[in-house]
């Protein structure tokens, strides 16, 4: 038999006829120990004003400049060791917090330690800002802290004294929604107190992890350990009454751990998971919270590691992947990305294929 050559409209109905066979590759620029990042284990990225990107790991805190990566040293006046987490508020300065229960913030100059008692001490879990600029800080089993713009600190331990806080987001005038190992509730800071008005009784004993704004003020996203994810809806502007949706069982997250959730400047979803991998929900139009189509990074198609702990997009639109063991990975423009087939399932029938 001569060769056999398909023209490009022969693929083109091959491609639609066989699509189960073809899949796409998604290209990932991967930072890790050999291109000079301090440790495998990312848990926290942020981006400073000057577009610098800082990176949170299991041994430290690294910046990126775009050609490489700067390890912070101890004589910076940073805590050392494990950053679990980040945040840049309105006023330009970069916050850390660390698992040994330290916070440290970066004023654009220089590292500075905040001071707290020497039983401060459980990791930081969230650090949040409310719209009068001042910063809460979260810790597992410490309780919360608050920092005014002068820097002095208040701790409210007593309030939660019988709950692990994993999550914190101002939603309105001293209204704070608190995601717990037990589950998660709306608090109003009274006369100096965190007083609870009420739980998200959908949600009780179940684990939440994270709390993210989406592109409508009155509407939350919810990651829990377990249970997939949520969109908690607030009636009135107050919260005094609430919708809450299981989004999971609508995208098939059910009962996965969502790490993290991002809702991007073109409100796209990133769900990062411990163990499945980022999936990305495109949404339908303008059809609010409705999304029309699902993209699933994963290990199969150019992700590095399926264990995510969040996505961050930079001033630039760019995308920034940390997982738990791979490092940092950037998500090259997927107009570049690549098309395979397995071209083992034709049994060898296809001689060649080319475009003329």
């Amino acid at each position: 038999m001569g060769l056999v050559k398909l023209k490009t409209n022969v693929i083109l109905i091959l491609v639609f006829c066989v699509q189960n066979l073809f899949g796409q590759m998604y290209q990932f620029k991967e930072y890790g120990i050999e291109e000079g990042l301090s440790h495998p284990f990312v848990y926290t990225v942020s981006e400073d004003n000057n577009g610098f990107i800082w990176i949170g790991t299991g041994e430290g805190l690294c910046k990126f400049d775009g050609f490489g990566f700067k390890v912070s040293e101890e004589d910076d006046s940073l805590a050392s060791g494990f950053v679990s987490s980040s945040y840049l508020d309105s006023k330009g300065i970069l916050w850390f917090g660390h698992y040994s229960g330290q916070v440290t913030y970066y004023d654009g100059i220089e590292f500075k330690l905040l001071d707290l008692p020497e039983d401060f001490n459980s990791i930081i879990t969230e650090i949040a800002e409310d719209d009068q600029g001042t910063v809460y800080i979260a810790s597992q089993n410490s309780g919360l802290l608050r920092v005014d713009k002068d820097f002095e600190v208040a701790i409210f331990s007593d309030e939660f004294s019988e709950n692990l806080i994993y999550s914190i987001f101002p939603v309105g005038e001293f209204q704070f929604l608190i995601g717990t190992g037990e589950g998660l509730a709306l608090y109003t800071l009274k006369q100096n107190q965190f007083i609870q008005e009420y739980s998200i009784e959908e949600l009780d004993y179940i684990s939440v992890q994270t709390i993210n704004k989406s592109h409508d003020p009155n509407a939350f996203w919810i990651g829990t350990e377990d249970s997939g994810f949520f969109l908690l809806k607030s009636k009135g502007e107050d919260f005094s009454a609430y919708e809450i949706i299981n989004m999971g069982e609508k995208y098939d997250l059910a009962y996965d751990n969502v790490e993290s959730i991002l809702e991007d400047t073109e409100n796209l979803v990133w769900i990062s998971t411990s163990g499945k991998g980022v999936f990305k929900l495109i949404p339908e139009n303008d059809d609010e919270f409705n999304y029309s189509k699902v993209i699933h990074y994963s290990t199969l198609n150019g992700l590095s590691d399926n264990f995510v702990k969040a996505v961050f997009q930079d001033w630039e639109g760019n995308y920034w992947i940390a997982t738990y063991g791979k490092g940092l990975a950037f998500l090259v423009d997927e107009t570049f990305t690549m098309h395979y087939k397995n071209l083992e399932e034709f049994n060898g029938n296809i001689l060649s294929i080319d475009e003329t």
